[in-house]
């Protein structure tokens, strides 16, 4: 499902906030976010949007379903085997017992507001996993699968970045086609784990007076960072990590085809 975005003016999504939190290399960002081109998954990623697909039948960005990778011998990995497992065992017996029902998959939906400082329209975007209802109140479902759920930070989710809950959360309210009622939504985390543990956890993110000022600066710091790289031409700001998952890692002259000494103290 789609609802267009206003294509002609930079839109700034939850995964691009955390992407430019960090130290990016421009021209990686000009590839992924200004031209759309995709970028290469983790191995992480890779079970994660495995995991989705199983659970919900989304197909994500791509539209195709993902491809398995299988050992050399042609077997299954046991992380995939497991990972059917909590699928079945979610959308089964989970969903049911917290009251879930699935409305729609891979939803995008779009917002703006007026920038603080200048005036311009900052367009928020965002794509939603699961739009639902739980326990007949509207709400957002963000699949996440990890092979540590103790250790990972989600035993903590004080601690957890919220802004990707907060972005989700006044997007859907904003929006007039999928939140006739004008209710602020729910938000949960679906967190799997396919380590041999075959962990869980259900996180639901409150939303609360502070939120929208954290999507406006968040939004808002995110545009200016663009406009400032787009000002000096994306230059390359390379690293061994993130070249491993550039849109452009086998055509950039500025390369690095090996790993950064680590500084130790």
């Amino acid at each position: 499902m789609f609802i267009p975005a206003i294509t002609s003016r930079p839109s700034v999504s939850q995964s691009l906030v955390k992407e430019l939190r960090n130290d990016v290399c421009p021209r990686r960002i000009y590839g992924a976010y200004v031209l759309g081109l995709p970028t290469v998954p983790t191995d992480s990623q890779l079970r994660g949007i495995y995991f989705e697909y199983k659970l919900t039948g989304s197909c994500g960005k791509s539209g195709i379903p993902p491809i398995e990778p299988l050992q050399k011998t042609g077997k299954r990995y046991v992380d995939f085997e497991r990972l059917d497992g909590q699928a079945q065992f979610i959308r089964e017996e989970l969903f049911p017992y917290y009251g879930i029902e699935i409305l729609d998959t891979d939803v995008v939906i779009a917002t703006e507001f007026t920038h603080p400082d200048t005036d311009e329209i900052v367009t928020v975007k965002c794509r939603l996993d699961v739009l639902a209802r739980v326990n007949n109140k509207l709400a957002v479902i963000d699949i996440k699968a990890t092979g540590d759920v103790a250790n990972g930070g989600w035993r903590n989710p004080i601690g957890l970045d919220h802004t990707q809950a907060y972005f989700y959360m006044w997007a859907l309210y904003q929006s007039k086609e999928l939140n006739s009622e004008g209710v602020m939504p729910e938000f949960y985390y679906v967190v799997a784990d396919w380590s041999p543990r075959s962990d869980y956890e259900v996180i639901k993110v409150e939303w609360n007076n502070g939120s929208f000022w954290e999507v406006r600066h968040a939004a808002t710091e995110a545009f200016d960072k663009m406009k400032s790289m787009e000002e000096q031409g994306f230059p390359a700001k390379p690293s061994y990590q993130q070249c491993q998952s550039c849109p452009f890692q086998h055509s950039c002259a500025d390369k690095k085809q090996f790993k950064e000494v680590k500084v130790i103290w």
